[in-house]
């Protein structure tokens, strides 16, 4: 079946990519909250003077500490959304036995992300290792792809001291964004990976943040998944032998129920454009109350 989303990776690998990445903003939200907010209230000087000092109030600083806690989680999370969307690539893969982040299988590329900025006293020792790699695979390119920036770049890297420059004639600095087409063969591929994962997510998210909160009480997150047609599935359980299963496509949804194994709902498609949207998340909320309430 031909893909929906991108050329050069399945939809299914691109949506596995998507689902981790949210279960790790679910984790990374459910992990940091309550142990944050008890670690703030328990520095209750601390707390205090911060407060008066940055003329705020003790639960916006809270909050602050919190969001911050998760950004730091968030930012590994982002790192390994690339490694699995690039690693996906046919002739390439995730470079976790190689300490590289990414490889090509036929070791022609090798490369390191850059998602902070890098103290210069560790610059040297990640030029070191990017070198040492283009020297032992004399066909191999290796960048350090720096998704700092939003300028579309590729250069020699050279470390300079007031003395020397350094550099090596297959060793780069380049943007994550130039990456992404020298990987993929298309020019602004980074862009649609942004924009084909913008526009699912609408979908996604619109579906659940207008889901009643009864419902959202028995959504358990381990139970979204890949279909492998291009859709997540969101399945709510009840019991051992009753579930509803929600069907999620890039603008439209479907779905199937069972109760006590047998068949209790069936809707094949729900279309979830700006026209329609109401009518069908409406009825999608009575379907879902009503499975709840019979099974």
């Amino acid at each position: 079946m031909a893909n929906q989303y991108l050329n050069y990776i399945s939809d299914e690998h691109l949506l596995n990519c998507i689902n981790n990445l949210y279960q790790s903003y679910q984790k990374a939200k459910s992990d940091n909250y309550e142990k944050m907010r008890c670690a703030c209230k328990s520095d209750t000087i601390r707390l205090m003077f911060d407060a008066k000092f940055n003329d705020t109030n003790e639960e916006d600083l809270i909050q602050s500490e919190i969001l911050r806690q998760i950004d730091k989680s968030i930012n590994n999370s982002i790192g390994t959304f690339h490694e699995q969307i690039l690693g996906g690539i046919e002739g390439f893969e995730v470079g976790n036995l190689s300490s590289f982040d990414v490889k090509a299988k036929d070791n022609t590329l090798f490369a390191l992300f850059q998602f902070d900025p890098i103290p210069s006293k560790f610059q040297d020792a990640i030029f070191e290792k990017l070198a040492k790699q283009a020297q032992l695979f004399r066909q191999a390119s290796c960048y350090l792809v720096d998704f700092t920036r939003e300028d579309d770049y590729i250069e020699n890297w050279a470390i300079k001291t007031e003395e020397s420059s350094v550099s090596h004639k297959r060793v780069y600095k380049i943007s994550g964004t130039r990456f992404y087409e020298v990987v993929t063969g298309e020019k602004g591929a980074l862009d649609r990976i942004l924009s084909v994962c913008g526009t699912f997510l609408d979908t996604f998210l619109n579906v659940y943040n207008n889901m009643s909160e009864v419902l959202k009480t028995n959504l358990d997150y381990n139970n979204i998944y890949n279909s492998g047609n291009g859709t997540l599935v969101v399945d709510f359980l009840k019991g051992k032998d009753s579930a509803f299963s929600l069907e999620i496509g890039k603008t439209e949804i479907g779905y199937f129920s069972e109760i006590r194994n047998n068949t209790y709902q069936f809707c094949e498609r729900l279309n979830m454009d700006e026209v329609n949207f109401n009518s069908s998340i409406n009825k999608l909320n009575r379907e879902l109350l009503k499975f709840f309430d019979k099974a």
